[in-house]
């Protein structure tokens, strides 16, 4: 009898789910006390706020190895803007030590970089171009991807720059990912005009426009590509030529 090797990307997706779930309860509990008068008003502007949510998406992509990096970002800028809420601060305390996000961003991006070089004699590599794996601080690439298996990957950019022409691959049947983070950084990504892709970027004091040209070309839905991450003092496009 072959041996059972568990999936990881299965197992993080059913945690996701779990976390998922259980925030979802508590917060039909927490609206239920709402409605019956038992909230107190400084707690329910807390609480539903968007600061919170913020925390709540981190919270459900730290069970994903690989969006840890992008849940623990998103845990510290939602943790910041909550700080005044729970201590007495300077009215202007998100205005004057917002570099303290750079500062976080940047001692993470070391962390999981250092990890990641020690991990790299225990990783099978696979073709770089089927995935995107770059980390830019202070820096900028441009990358023509012609893989035909594209899967996705991350894109962390803090104060830096990334465009990544996508025109002359094709996506990974299924649900591929692609994660993006800016921080005082952006982003450009140019796809295919039939690509399906659904875009999930938070925005923070910043954005990531979907610029892509209407089409009467054909859908494949049967393929799809998920931009997800956030946009923190930076922002990025998806245009499409």
């Amino acid at each position: 009898m072959k041996p059972c090797h568990s999936n990881p990307d299965k197992k993080g997706s059913r945690l996701k789910s779990v976390i998922f779930g259980l925030l979802v309860i508590t917060a039909g509990v927490l609206l239920i006390y709402n409605n019956m008068g038992m909230l107190d008003p400084e707690a329910k502007s807390i609480i539903f706020s968007w600061p919170m949510l913020l925390l709540a998406a981190g919270l459900i992509n730290l069970a994903g190895k690989s969006s840890r990096l992008f849940g623990l970002i998103l845990i510290s800028v939602g943790g910041f803007f909550l700080l005044p809420g729970f201590f007495e601060l300077p009215e202007n305390f998100t205005h004057t030590f917002w570099p303290l996000l750079v500062v976080i961003a940047g001692l993470l991006i070391v962390f999981f970089s250092i990890y990641r070089f020690k991990q790299i004699g225990h990783v099978k590599q696979s073709n770089t171009d089927e995935f995107i794996d770059d980390v830019l601080v202070f820096s900028g690439s441009e990358r023509i991807v012609t893989t035909g298996n594209f899967k996705g990957g991350k894109s962390v950019n803090v104060f830096g720059g990334s465009s990544y022409n996508l025109t002359h691959c094709q996506l990974a049947p299924g649900v591929n990912v692609l994660e993006v983070v800016c921080v005082f950084g952006g982003t450009k990504i140019v796809v295919p005009q039939n690509w399906n892709i659904k875009v999930d970027v938070a925005s923070v004091i910043g954005a990531f426009e979907d610029k892509r040209k209407f089409t009467s070309e054909t859908i494949s839905t049967d393929k799809t590509l998920v931009i997800k991450g956030v946009a923190v003092f930076g922002g990025g496009e998806l245009v499409s030529y």
